[in-house]
């Protein structure tokens, strides 16, 4: 009988080895695998929120016998999660840089301080960026208010590192994997330490960045709205384990989700492909992270206001920030 077992397993696997011989050559001419690559990527690694959409979707894609645009890729990448996107590094479409640096204005008896999105491989601006942010706050010699509307988001390291004196050291939140792995991440001085491997940027530990002093006995007012996502959002997180921080302004975008990256090139096609995927979820570690919440639709400020450009017709808005800071 095992004899029989064993016969009938090689000839199987004879005739698997066939058909990937006859096929493979058939399969390689009508796409250049990346696809292939980046749809495994995210079955494998990545947070899949709608799974049998995601699933119907690529499964036509790769039914088809032309290969794969970039385009079809990110439609489906983001309908695994809103978070992803995919795309071609080419002279056309380079990936983003954003390098402003924060400012400061003052306004009524306001310090508004603009921490922009940050989008930059430089070291150079990115130690420029922290050290700008922490300056800002340190000397502002009025009620703080940090402006996070419109941030996109980008590296969050920076921008946490940036109003570290505002933070209290310790667990800043909880990051959780597919399988619902916990991992703290933890602000200590000028370090950010832990977290799920591939979502903290460590290579930011090296950078020399100038001490600043803890700030954590003042109000503080953050405004944010339906604009403000991804890194910027992690920002938000951070500084609610500081008691004296209130948020104002709207929903935020709900960009919560941890991203990794991965460059996909075949050796038929020089123009890389940036394939950008969740790999975790944030938990609040606020109140002792005794009750975790985590984000998927946006994070609810504490005040809510319907216009968050803060000027002088923006009575709403100015009331609400006098209020918390009386």
């Amino acid at each position: 009988m095992k004899r029989l077992f064993d016969q009938l397993f090689l000839n199987f696997f004879s005739f698997f080895l066939i058909g990937m011989f006859f096929l493979l050559p058939f399969y390689l001419s009508k796409s250049d695998v990346r696809d292939y690559e980046a749809f495994t990527l995210l079955h494998t690694q990545g947070i899949i929120e709608d799974r049998g959409s995601w699933q119907k979707v690529t499964q036509t894609i790769r039914s088809k016998k032309n290969i794969p645009t970039i385009e079809q890729v990110n439609y489906a990448v983001q309908l695994a999660n809103h978070h992803n996107f995919a795309m071609a590094l080419n002279t056309a479409a380079q990936q983003p840089t954003v390098e402003i640096l924060p400012s400061r204005h003052d306004f009524l008896e306001f310090s508004v301080i603009t921490i922009p999105s940050i989008y930059s491989n430089h070291n150079v601006f990115i130690k420029n960026y922290v050290n700008t942010l922490s300056n800002l706050i340190e000397t502002a010699e009025k009620n703080i208010v940090l402006d996070l509307t419109n941030n996109t988001g980008g590296s969050r390291e920076p921008m946490i590192l940036g109003v570290r004196s505002l933070i209290p050291d310790g667990q800043l939140f909880d990051e959780v994997d597919k399988w619902k792995n916990h991992y703290p991440l933890i602000l200590k001085n000028t370090l950010l330490l832990g977290g799920i491997s591939g979502s903290t940027w460590n290579g930011f530990n090296h950078l020399t960045v100038n001490p600043t002093p803890k700030s954590l006995n003042k109000k503080v007012a953050v405004v944010v709205n339906h604009k403000t996502a991804s890194a910027a959002e992690n920002v938000l997180i951070a500084l609610k384990n500081n008691h004296k921080v209130k948020v104002f302004g709207q929903q935020t975008a709900g960009l919560t989700t941890l991203n990794a990256a991965k460059y996909l090139t075949t050796r038929h096609n020089n123009i890389p492909w940036l394939i950008n995927y969740s790999i975790g979820y944030i938990q609040s570690a606020a109140n002792g992270n005794q009750n975790p919440a985590s984000y998927p639709n946006g994070i609810l400020p504490d005040t809510k206001s319907d216009f968050t450009y803060l000027n002088q017709e923006n009575k709403q808005l100015v009331q609400q920030l006098r209020s918390w800071f009386k």
